[in-house]
């Protein structure tokens, strides 16, 4: 059966370039072009569209009251927006923003990877919960400015670093990664303190984790009280330098390391989406995890039939990231589950990168699983942690 992809825009010719841009893919998607929301409205019950390409300016409806009522008519669509807004803070019902003008080769990319994403995700059940999620963090704007500078070839370093300096806490967090023992650039009784000497040392995959983790960061607001909300940022930095130094340890390709990186500073922020989402609920799943003293991530599959892993790592996916990355993700607490050695070592290096960092500087009250030692046997990995208790 043909997946089913909706577009929504006001203009005949656009909707026109774009089905051309879209049946360019060679997929066998049925493409449906409405030039009015209303009409979207009332098919998406019935066709239940793998995914919706939507502007935000429609007629008499803003995209983002059009993705409202279709999340609620056909929550396992993917929505996706178009918009020429310089902040997307409030697009929350999307699950991705593309910024016009719009690049078709890279709108076409984007939609293969997410219907990918969808595709292959290892649970439809999984997959329609977080899709139906009524808030989603989306990629911030500086994200995607630091990526068409990094991807600039007329463009410099110094580019760069202006685009940094907008905001003083991102270069505080770049400082702050160049400087650590971890990657111990700086000699010894000296700090880092220019930027541009930062952004070459550190290279774009850290960049870009920094700046996404820094951003999705922000949104971070009532989490319950049994996460400790001053140090998880700096766990999540801990345990993006543990996986990456793991994943070196593996001897694995750089571009590996590097995914375990990103996803070590990614690793723990479902649990913001599931929160912010359902709230009183995530607040019963923690209290239920304390009482009985089990992981949080046990309580959630109880209670949710997902985890927080789950979440973040196919929001990634939608996102249009690495497939390693989102994988590092998925699997991070289970990576014996992994299906091929690109995801595993990642997301191994992330499992035990999680494990320090928790055992060096508790950043939830929750109990925490055991190593799986049998495992990390089995994989020769074992070595890796002999400065951990291996319980």
């Amino acid at each position: 059966m043909s997946e089913i992809v909706y577009v929504v825009n006001a203009e005949a010719r656009f909707l026109a370039m774009f089905r051309d841009c879209l049946a360019s893919a060679g997929r066998s998607w049925k493409i449906r072009c409405f030039e009015k929301p209303e009409p979207a409205i009332e098919s998406a019950p019935i066709d239940h569209p793998e995914l919706i390409l939507a502007d935000q300016n429609l007629p008499g409806m803003l995209g983002t009251a059009f993705f409202q009522s279709i999340r609620d008519l056909a929550p396992g669509s993917i929505r996706i927006l178009l918009t020429d807004q310089a902040d997307p803070k409030g697009f929350t019902y999307a699950h991705q923003h593309i910024a016009k003008p719009v690049s078709f080769p890279d709108l076409r990319a984007k939609v293969e990877k997410a219907m990918a994403a969808a595709r292959s995700f290892r649970n439809p059940v999984v997959r329609n919960a977080v899709l139906a999620l009524r808030s989603l963090p989306v990629l911030p704007k500086v994200y995607y400015d630091l990526l068409a500078a990094l991807g600039n070839e007329h463009g410099s370093s110094d580019d760069v670093v202006d685009l940094l300096k907008q905001d003083a806490a991102i270069c505080a967090g770049i400082l702050r990664m160049v400087n650590s023992p971890i990657f111990a650039y700086g000699s010894e009784g000296q700090s880092i303190t220019d930027l541009l000497q930062c952004v070459t040392l550190l290279g774009t995959e850290r960049l870009k984790g920094a700046v996404l983790s820094h951003q999705l960061l922000k949104l971070q607001t009532g989490m319950p009280d049994w996460f400790f909300p001053a140090k998880l940022a700096r766990h999540r930095w801990e345990t993006a330098d543990l996986a990456f130094t793991y994943a070196r340890k593996m001897d694995v390709y750089e571009a590996v390391a590097r995914d375990a990186y990103l996803a070590g500073l990614l690793h723990d922020l479902g649990r913001l989406v599931l929160s912010t989402n359902l709230h009183e609920v995530y607040e019963r799943i923690c209290q239920q995890a304390i009482t009985d003293k089990k992981p949080i991530s046990e309580a959630e599959m109880e209670r949710l039939t997902i985890s927080q892993a789950d979440v973040i790592g196919f929001l990634v996916s939608l996102w249009g990231m690495r497939d390693s990355t989102a994988g590092a993700l998925i699997y991070q607490e289970r990576p014996w589950d992994a299906p091929n050695p690109d995801i595993q070592y990642p997301a191994i290096a992330v499992y035990l990168a999680h494990y320090t960092a928790h055992q060096q500087n508790r950043s939830e009250a929750f109990e925490q699983p055991p190593l799986n030692m049998e495992f990390l046997k089995a994989q020769q990995m074992d070595h890796l942690l002999p400065q951990v208790s291996k319980v």
